[in-house]
């Protein structure tokens, strides 16, 4: 898929976390560099970005919570590598990647790069995680899981 053909991504399937969800295309909040994330039970693939599989790093993310409900994302902290992760596209076609890292920054520290349309195929799934500020209604962090695809 990195020839430069865009499919949309449409399921994501996680074994080792029990994750088999939709996916829908996702943009910015209004006026702002905040990811328009879906509602709990949806991954959000970042539409202006790269679609899995081409150059660049493409991100899914998705909520963690909500309200005591746990979120579609609730146990990617739980991730490690070697965990596959396979994606089915809007053409039918599926492609399998493979975790290679899991980290967890700071909301304001959250690496720019994460959204680069340049490099190798990456696959980026972020949600929230770290403590929970009462004061603020929010988690203080992200969890970012790094794959990379299965040839």
């Amino acid at each position: 898929m990195s020839d430069g053909a865009t499919v949309a991504p449409t399921t994501v399937s996680i074994p080792s976390i029990g994750l088999d969800a939709p996916i829908v295309p996702i943009g910015l909040e209004p006026g702002t560099d905040v990811l328009a994330i879906p509602d709990i039970h949806h991954v959000g693939w970042y539409d202006l970005g790269p679609s899995p599989g081409q150059d660049g790093s493409a991100v899914l993310a998705g909520h963690v919570d909500s309200v005591g409900h746990l979120g579609v994302f609730w146990y990617l902290r739980d991730l490690v590598p070697g965990d596959a992760i396979t994606l089915t596209y809007a053409d039918g076609s599926v492609r399998r990647f493979v975790v290679i890292g899991r980290q967890e920054f700071a909301k304001q520290d959250l690496p720019a790069d994460l959204f680069s349309r340049q490099g190798p195929p990456t696959l980026t799934l972020i949600t929230c995680g770290g403590a929970f500020d009462e004061a603020t209604g929010h988690y203080v962090d992200n969890v970012v899981v790094v794959a990379s695809p299965v040839a």
